[in-house]
């Protein structure tokens, strides 16, 4: 097991080649509604967070499953996106939205189905606009 310190540092370098198969594994019909630097910083942040409680044998064993978690991260982007495509976003923004701007904030939020730090800025923006509004 290592350490939050022993993952970034074996993180760091598997950063560019990330970023490049992120973008490379994304198809041109998907490409307009997922941003593979969002999808970089969501692998980093569960390779920082699960990454202390699991055995890595050697670097090829980590690289594996820091690959892995990036695959798995982009197939459950592409599904919600597709969900919201089907109109499954309307149906549960119709349920949750009670009028007010946290309440719709909350909804837009919840409908992109996995979050990110610029998702969540770009809620929270959007919550100060309606309540200055």
């Amino acid at each position: 097991m290592w350490s939050e310190l022993e993952l970034t540092r074996r993180l760091r370098p598997l950063t560019r080649r990330l970023r490049s198969f992120l973008a490379d594994q994304i198809s041109p019909r998907h490409r307009p509604g997922i941003d593979p630097e969002d999808l970089l910083q969501e692998v980093q942040i569960t390779v920082l967070a699960k990454g202390p409680d699991c055995f890595f044998r050697d670097d090829a064993d980590f690289e594996s499953w820091v690959f892995t978690v990036a695959r798995r991260k982009l197939i459950d982007e592409i599904r919600a996106q597709s969900a919201l495509k089907r109109g499954a976003g309307v149906l549960v923004l119709a349920g949750q939205f009670d009028g007010d701007a946290e309440s719709l904030a909350a909804a837009l939020a919840s409908m992109s189905g996995v979050k990110s730090p610029s998702r969540e800025a770009a809620v929270n923006e959007m919550r100060e606009v309606m309540l200055t509004a």
